[in-house]
């Protein structure tokens, strides 16, 4: 599946209207994306680094039309509300709160023809390099990460443990732990908030395990991984 296959299955949704009549069906659906062209609102104050968050690149999510699960590529999202689909910009009255200074995204999107705003999105996507590109010591945090955490090795991991590998667990919980770590880590010597670490490095890999089928407990260094269907049967 092609990159724009894969983006199209994430964003796309149903066909709501012949034209935008502010009823806010789009915000209630999902935060936008960001574009390149959306970094000056984090220059201006609009937004800052705690509303956003990353997909990484082959991390698994839902579309908006069928809730069926799709690889992504690497994209900077507007964080939802917890517990909702709903941007965390939108209020009562289907009202955005950085209406006149919303996302690109937000102004291109047509629900009536909502795979319009697919076009050009993987060339002018907003990315962690270019947002971070005048800070060398997060960059480098960031490409760590993905070489001890990318959701391939990821998936090469639970493959090899399907398969019955011994040593796919060690190296599965050697990405957990990794992942765990890291953000204390960066907390105490980069001074960051917590609040950014799902930006920076997106979110907990034992939350996004799920989407793969596995449920993680862990207590400090020690994790416990099981199957949603195992659980589900039991």
């Amino acid at each position: 599946m092609d990159n724009k296959t894969r983006l199209k299955k994430i964003i796309s949704g149903s066909k709501q209207a012949e034209a935008c009549t502010r009823c806010g069906g789009c915000c209630k659906g999902g935060a936008p994306s960001l574009l390149k062209e959306d970094a000056a609102l984090f220059n201006s104050g609009i937004l800052n680094q705690s509303h956003v968050f990353t997909i990484r690149d082959s991390e698994l999510v839902k579309s908006h039309d069928d809730n069926t699960l799709y690889e992504s590529i690497e994209l900077i999202k507007v964080k939802d509300k917890p517990g909702t689909s709903e941007c965390i910009f939108f209020g009562e009255g289907n009202i955005c709160s950085i209406y006149e200074n919303r996302p690109a995204q937000c102004r291109q999107f047509e629900c009536w023809n909502p795979a319009e705003v697919l076009n050009g999105l993987e060339a002018n996507r907003l990315t962690r390099e270019e947002l971070f590109a005048e800070s060398d010591a997060i960059m480098e945090i960031i490409r760590h990460h993905e070489q001890k955490c990318s959701y391939i090795r990821l998936k090469d991991a639970l493959d090899m443990m399907a398969a019955g590998e011994e040593l796919a667990v060690d190296e599965l919980i050697d990405m957990l732990q990794y992942d765990t770590y890291a953000r204390p880590f960066i907390q105490e010597n980069f001074s960051i908030s917590p609040d950014m670490f799902d930006l920076i490095l997106g979110r907990p890999m034992t939350q996004t395990l799920e989407s793969f089928g596995f449920r993680v407990m862990n207590d400090g260094d020690n994790y416990m991984i099981s199957t949603i269907q195992e659980e589900t049967k039991e």
